[in-house]
Parts: structure tokens; sequence; C-alpha cells
């Protein structure tokens, strides 16, 4: 949230709409997990640096928007010089407060070409679909 809303990354990009819902669910999400930990100092020292360095933050604190679910695209520059558009999922563990953003590429595309190029350049761990053994 901190990145998003006061130190924007330039290697991602993303449509005003989108841009505007990201913002919505981080807000929203910060606002459930304060609710949930009123107590949390750390917590609320964030927040309270994001209300006073961010106008959209501190809009979206005061005018809270209902987010439901979390489907957004942005388009990640990587520092070779080539772009990748991915669209993210947020996914929530029930009865926990753990949650993780699932990007993906749309598949045949040459993004996700991109993707498997930059995965393997890494050397990090492969990409594993649920149901495929080896490499996505």
């Amino acid at each position: 949230a901190w990145r998003t809303f006061c130190n924007p990354r330039g290697e991602i990009d993303r449509t005003e709409e989108h841009k505007a819902g990201f913002q919505a669910v981080l807000a929203a999400r910060l606002r459930d997990t304060y609710l949930r930990y009123p107590a949390d100092t750390s917590l609320a020292e964030l927040i309270e640096e994001l209300r006073s360095t961010s106008r959209p933050f501190d809009t979206l604190w005061r005018r809270p928007k209902t987010v439901s679910a979390y489907e957004n695209r942005a388009v990640f520059r990587h520092p070779d010089g080539g772009d990748i558009t991915l669209d993210g999922t947020l996914l929530e563990v029930p009865g926990d407060d753990l949650m993780a953003v699932v990007l993906t590429a749309a598949p045949d595309s040459t993004d996700a070409a991109r993707l498997v190029e930059v995965v393997r350049a890494s050397g990090g761990p492969a990409v594993v679909r649920v149901g495929q053994t080896g490499p996505g």
C-alpha cells in the first residue's frame, strides 16, 4: 500500500480504471484490517502516513468503496525493455488473514511466452500450474 500510494514503481503501469480499482482494494483491505486490529500501532502509523502523504488514499479512507472481488490488469516493464501484461486475482484463505495475488498471462499469448522467458532467465523456481507437472 505504501509503495502504491507514496512511491509508485515505474515498472508497473495500469490504466486509470485499473489503477483506481487497485487503490480501492488496498484501502478497503487496510480498513478491514484496521477494524480487526485497532490496537496495532504499526498499522495505525502506516495508515496515518498514507492519509497525510497521499490525497487519493485519504479520500478512499474517508469515503470507502465496497470491494467484493479483485481482478486487475497491469503491464510490467522488465529491465531488459520487454513489457508483460498480466491479470491479477486476489485470493483469500477463509478463516485466516492470508491473501495472495495470483498473476497470470492469457494462455498461448505473447505475454505468456514472455513470462516463461523471464522466469527461466531469473533462475528462480519454476512456475507450476495446478494439475500439471513441471514448469508452466
